[in-house]
């Protein structure tokens, strides 16, 4: 009687394990995910990376931390299932992609994101591309980036920068960063007409830039090689802080006094 008990209870604890029949005409189901059996512990391990990177805009520097959490299960069977979450890093939001920083500091990458990449980022708010060996930039690159506010392209290798390249974003970019280049000419830039911030420094700049959007708050052209301020300066009317720090300035023309909203001048 008890060997019969004993044999039923085995066959029931094999019928628990074995996969349902299948019957004609349907599909068999799909094994589970996890490990069978009752879980005996979870461990769950958080490892969190600080990066610090400088902030032009403020002066300061932002401190942003990075965060991956890794947790396993393992159950009474002896089988083990590990997952492993990404957090946020460098302030990038998803769903969608609001901001992507691409920059490498220390090796560089070897190209920019092409079309096909970009196209999927439609709403992108921030994109930087510093220390990316960029030698030079066309419109396809940004062609989808049409509600973008702020474009760093700070530590690459361009001469120039055409006005079509940001085309798409004339209406909302809002700060651009090509300082840490080898940018000798800047074509005008009126279309861009919510520019606030402009960062020129480190460049290879001889001549002031010519028909800058009268919105511009803020001008670096710090170290470059700059000898005089022309007098269309006076049409940068909201012009806040400008900074002309080592250059070659032998000539500065009295138009500069007209920016009556100039809080802070580096000559």
């Amino acid at each position: 009687m008890a060997s019969q008990s004993q044999s039923q209870a085995a066959a029931a604890e094999a019928a628990a394990q074995s996969p349902p029949a299948v019957k004609e005409g349907e599909e068999p189901a799909a094994a589970a995910a996890s490990p069978v059996g009752s879980v005996v512990s979870t461990n769950t391990t958080t490892t969190s990376t600080t990066v610090v990177f400088p902030d032009e805009e403020s002066d300061t520097t932002v401190t942003t931390t990075v965060t991956t959490t890794t947790t396993k299960v393992v159950n009474n069977n002896g089988g083990s299932a590990t997952t492993t979450t990404a957090g946020t890093c460098l302030g990038i939001s998803v769903n969608p992609l609001l901001r992507l920083f691409v920059h490498n500091p220390k090796t560089g990458a070897t190209r920019t994101p092409n079309e096909e990449e970009m196209e999927k980022l439609t709403q992108l708010d921030t994109l930087d591309l510093s220390s990316c060996n960029i030698a030079s930039l066309a419109r396809e690159n940004f062609a989808h980036t049409t509600v973008l506010a702020k474009l760093l392209l700070t530590n690459n290798s361009l001469s120039t920068l055409h006005p079509d390249v940001v085309a798409s974003c004339a209406q909302t970019l809002t700060v651009l960063h090509l300082s840490f280049n080898k940018i000798a000419y800047l074509p005008p830039f009126l279309h861009l007409q919510n520019l606030r911030q402009l960062f020129l420094s480190n460049n290879q700049l001889t001549e002031f830039p010519a028909e800058l959007p009268v919105t511009l708050e803020r001008l670096d052209l710090s170290w470059n090689k700059l000898r005089v301020v022309p007098a269309h300066i006076k049409n940068l009317v909201n012009l806040e802080k400008l900074n002309l720090w080592n250059n070659c300035i032998d000539t500065l023309t009295p138009e500069i006094m007209n920016l009556t909203k100039l809080k802070t001048y580096s000559p």
